[in-house]
This record gives C-alpha cells, structure tokens and sequence, in this order.
C-alpha cells in the first residue's frame, strides 16, 4: 500500500487537516487597532499640550493686568517659568500621552543585535541631557520671545508635535520592542525635528540654530534604527495582528 506523504493532524475544532496547510493559507494582517491607538494618543497628547500653552498664555496676562501681582514679577522670572514649562515638556511630555513611553534601559540596549559602529550606550544619556535641558527648552523660549510672548503658537505647537511623534516611537521602540515599525516611526520623528526646525526658523534664526543639532542626531538615529531592523530580521513595517 501506498503512504500519502503529507501527514495529517488534527485541527482544534476536531476536523483533518494536512500539515503546512495552515502555514499556506495564513497571511499576516495590519492590525488596525495598533495604528488607531497610535493616532488616538498622539490627538489626546497634542490636545492637552495645546490646553497646557493656552493656560500658559492666560496665567501670564492674568499677572499682567494685575498691577498689585505684576510689580513683583521680574522679566528674568517669566523667562524662568517659560524654561521650566520647556524644559519639563522635553522631558516628560510622556504624562500627557496614555501609552507608555519609557525609556530603553542599558540592558535592553545590549540585548538586541546592533550595528557595529553602534557608539557605546553611555552616549545617549549625555546626548540627550544636552538636548533636553539646554538645546530645545533655550531654542523653545527663544521662539518664544520672537513670537511675541504668546505660548500657544506654531513653532510652540510643533515643538510639541516632535515630543508626542517622540513618545509614540518610544513605545514602539522600548515597549512593544517591535523593530520594523520602530523603523517606520523614526521617519516621521526625523522629519517633526526638522519642522519644528523650520517653525522655528520662522520667528528667529537664533532658535533654529540653537534646536538644529536635533535633526542632525535624530538622523543619526534613524541610520541606526534601520541597521538594527536590517540585522534583525527585517519585520514588518506596519503593525501586525
């Protein structure tokens, strides 16, 4: 008697089925529900740093027209509060996005399969300190100066459009770990560096040349994450189900 070669097994609902014919027929699908829940939080995030520069703009016109307050109020103390708003949105502009957008920790860094010229981790810490502190906060009230003092404006706006496109990547990145998308998302942070570059551009030239190391270590960045993907495997670029 003649063997049929291809095994058969059962299914889980009882039924034979032949080995490999799942694999056959399977195809991947975008999973629509990860890229709406991307969206969602980048609306709530750039909806609530708007609230938050609109507050800003009231607070400081409220002090302003209270004579018995604005006496009391130096020039140097609203460039200090303008600072520390900048300065926190730089770096936890994640509390206003529902996702979780952690930091990688040095192990994480360490267990993926990276480039060789990939510069040691120590890197990215210092580089963005520097960022977070000194280049966008400065370059933020610098724009913010030239603008007439008004928070809730274009280039303040598109500062916080490259922090909450920021946010989102870091969950892909750091959280859901998922290599190909990462890769797909670090173009659109490139590119929400190098607006709100321009935005700033706009209103003062010193702004732009202050935030302008930004696009340039983020491009940096994006040659990295493309050569992680690449030696990882090359996933998919869009969410999958």
């Amino acid at each position: 008697v003649q063997m049929n070669a291809t095994a058969t097994s059962l299914s889980s609902s009882g039924s034979m089925v032949q080995d490999g014919e799942d694999d056959v027929d399977y195809k991947p699908e975008v999973d629509y529900y990860r890229l709406g829940r991307y969206t969602g939080a980048l609306i709530r995030q750039m909806v609530l740093i708007a609230l938050l520069l609109k507050g800003f703009d009231k607070l400081f016109e409220l002090i302003s027209n209270a004579a018995a307050i604005a006496q009391y109020v130096a020039p140097w103390m609203r460039y200090g509060v303008a600072y520390l708003l900048f300065a926190f949105l730089s770096f936890k502009s994640g509390v206003l996005n529902p996702l979780d957008t952690r930091r990688p920790t040095r192990t994480e860094i360490l267990e993926v399969k990276r480039p060789s010229w990939f510069p040691p981790p120590i890197t990215f810490p210092i580089v963005w300190a520097i960022i977070g502190f000194v280049l966008r906060p400065v370059a933020a009230v610098l724009a913010w100066q030239a603008g007439g003092f008004a928070f809730l404006c274009k280039p303040l706006l598109a500062y916080g459009l490259q922090l909450s496109i920021g946010d989102i990547w870091n969950n892909i990145t750091n959280v859901e770990q998922d290599l190909g998308v990462s890769f797909s998302a670090v173009i659109p942070v490139w590119l929400s560096s190098v607006y709100v570059t321009y935005e700033m551009y706009k209103v003062s030239f010193l702004a732009a040349k202050v935030i302008l190391p930004l696009p340039v270590w983020l491009f940096a960045a994006s040659c990295i994450t493309y050569a992680t993907w690449d030696l990882n495997g090359r996933k998919p670029l869009l969410p999958m189900m």
